[in-house]
This record gives C-alpha cells, sequence and structure tokens, in this order.
C-alpha cells in the first residue's frame, strides 16, 4: 500500500521551507520600524542613518551647511523680483523637512527655466499653506508623496552638476498662498535664516 504524499517526510520539509520563506518577509514588512530601532546605527544603511541628523537653525539643513546660504535677486518668467536663497552644496547633503506636511517631488521638464528636480513641503490643512520649495540639484529614493514630520529626510544633493541662478546647486525659497494669490513671504525666510540680510 503506497503512503498519502502528506505523510512523506520530504513533504513536510518542503512545505515547511515554504512556510518560512512567506513568513519571515511578512514579519519585517509588518515590524520593520521596531526592528531598525533597536539596531546600532553603524550597521544601519545611508537611507536610516540620515533620518536622525539634527536640522540646523534654518531647518533644511544640517547646522554646519546652513551658514552657507546666500542671497540671490531672483526674476521669475513672469517678470516679478523677489529674494532666494541659494547653496553650493557637496553631493550627499541630506535635505530635511522644515516643517510638519506632505513632501511633493517632481523632475522639472527639460523646457524649464529651472533645471533639475524640485520638492515642495506643504502642510495641506492650512487654508493659507506655506510652500517651502527645493529646487535644483535634488535626488529622491523614490517619487512618492509622504507625510513627514519636522526634520526627517527626504532627499539629498545630487552629482550630476546641475545648477541653477548662477552655479547654485540648491534653490530654497517659500511661497504663501495658493495659484494667483500665492506671494513669496519673505519674514518667514528671516525667520529661517536671520543672520543673512533679505
Amino acid at each position: 500500500m503506497q503512503t498519502a504524499f502528506w505523510k512523506k517526510p520530504i513533504f513536510w520539509t518542503v512545505f515547511f521551507i515554504i512556510l518560512i520563506a512567506v513568513l519571515i518577509p511578512l514579519f519585517f514588512y509588518f515590524f520593520k520600524k521596531p526592528i531598525l530601532s533597536i539596531l546600532p546605527s553603524n550597521l544601519l544603511g545611508k537611507d536610516i542613518a540620515q533620518r536622525t541628523i539634527q536640522p540646523g537653525h534654518c531647518l533644511i539643513l544640517e547646522k554646519k551647511f546652513c551658514s552657507l546660504a546666500e542671497v540671490i535677486d531672483w526674476t521669475n518668467p513672469k517678470g516679478e523680483r523677489f529674494k532666494i536663497i541659494g547653496f553650493h552644496l557637496p553631493p550627499g547633503t541630506p535635505l530635511l523637512v522644515p516643517i510638519d506636511g506632505k513632501v511633493t517631488k517632481a523632475k522639472l521638464p527639460d523646457n524649464s527655466v529651472a533645471k533639475g528636480s524640485k520638492a515642495q513641503v506643504v502642510d495641506p490643512y492650512n487654508p493659507n499653506p506655506l510652500w517651502h520649495t527645493f529646487t535644483g540639484d535634488l535626488e529622491f529614493d523614490d517619487m512618492r508623496s509622504p507625510d513627514l514630520k519636522k526634520g526627517a529626510t527626504f532627499g539629498h544633493i545630487g552629482n550630476t552638476g546641475i545648477t541653477n541662478a548662477g552655479g547654485y546647486n540648491l534653490i530654497f525659497y517659500i511661497i504663501r498662498g495658493i495659484g494667483a494669490k500665492s506671494t513669496p513671504d519673505i519674514d518667514q525666510l528671516k525667520n529661517l535664516f536671520p543672520s543673512i540680510k533679505l
């Protein structure tokens, strides 16, 4: 008489291998944050380590980079003039979220005045929102638009050589409002960069 296939040791061996191959990835998928939080930072990769960076007074970069801010007199395609902030930053410099909010990311079209990529951080629940705008040689791990907490890393300076407005690889400015009623918010910019004349 032939033994039923489920009574054979080879069946159970294969069954347990498949079960483990499915359960271990599911376990890590659902418990990734607690597992990573107990590991020492020197075992973690660049992506995780960047999330623990302390922002400087400018809130968008580490302290050692905030002082590199330079004021630029910018004229937009409509002919409107306003002041923006430019940086010459080394590749890999982490970019930080200055407020709790939603981060949107986009690659700028080739015919755009500004070159590279653009990211904006906004509080979507504010009826008169502030748009913290980053433009230039920006790189992102993905193009999702997550809700992030103040101080979180959302990208870094790239190494493509893209520059704007006189050689700056990062341009930063703040716009208040939506659509045609939006205007540059120099007061908010002064709060983040009190040591430079705007």
